[in-house]
């Protein structure tokens, strides 16, 4: 199983989202709606509020940066099976002259400008 693949699996046995930061009196928790998750981040006075952030946020993040890496592979792919079939390069780490199409194919593939 790939990484990505294990990320995936783990985001899908992941209690309900989305989750969100609670404060109970002077501590901070994040937590799930179906209250499957409930993490005491502790004392507010200890400024635990960018670590429940960062926790609350994770899995749409994640989620979110898998979506981009397949998109990038998926370019990748396709700029590959372009270099490979229609363009005269022998070696694909030679595509001088040829950034106008690479550029093409990955703001079709990406739905962004390649210099993004």
């Amino acid at each position: 199983m790939t990484r990505e693949a294990e990320i995936q699996e783990r985001l899908d046995n992941a209690p309900e989202r989305p989750w969100f930061v609670k404060r109970y009196d002077l501590e901070l928790f994040v937590e799930s709606p179906d209250m499957m998750l409930q993490a005491n981040l502790g004392y507010v006075g200890n400024r635990p509020e960018s670590q429940a952030d960062l926790i609350a946020n994770a899995p749409e993040d994640l989620e979110y940066l898998l979506a981009k890496l397949v998109r990038y592979k998926n370019a990748v792919a396709a700029i590959k099976n372009v270099a490979a079939t229609k363009w005269d390069v022998d070696d694909l780490e030679d595509l001088s002259g040829y950034e106008a199409q690479v550029d093409a194919i990955l703001e079709v593939e990406l739905g962004e400008s390649a210099s993004e």
